[in-house]
């Protein structure tokens, strides 16, 4: 089963998603909850809410406020790096993108494209 991350609703097409296969939905968009400070918490509720909710694999972030977004920007950042790692540079393979997978690189895009985002947000290179 496929999941997806709606990041708006408003967009050229009617709306801004990126659609996820069931596994790595599960490795990087679920993997993204553990990386949600206990303090930001209700992010969770309001971002994978619905999706729980319905047995789905969903995380909208349409009625997310800019604080929620880039909280969660930052988690599936850090899901995403520990995921290219994993399968990338501790197999001694190149990534196909500077962060794994096309997938991946789908997911930073529309995030980085999104009003709310704060560039901010993006880790900082040591």
């Amino acid at each position: 089963m496929a999941g997806s991350i709606t990041v708006s609703m408003k967009g050229a097409q009617g709306g801004v998603a990126v659609s996820i296969g069931g596994g790595w939905y599960a490795r990087v968009v679920d993997g993204a909850r553990e990386h949600i400070a206990s303090e930001m918490g209700h992010y969770i509720d309001q971002i994978y809410g619905a999706g729980d909710a319905s047995g789905e694999d969903w995380a909208d972030l349409t009625e997310v406020s800019a604080e929620g977004f880039n909280v969660f920007y930052r988690a599936i950042r850090q899901s995403i790096e520990i995921n290219a790692k994993r399968l990338f540079d501790d197999e001694g393979m190149p990534r196909p993108t500077p962060f794994g997978t096309e997938t991946d690189q789908e997911i930073i895009t529309k995030l980085e494209a999104d009003p709310r985002f704060d560039p901010g947000s993006r880790p900082s290179r040591d």
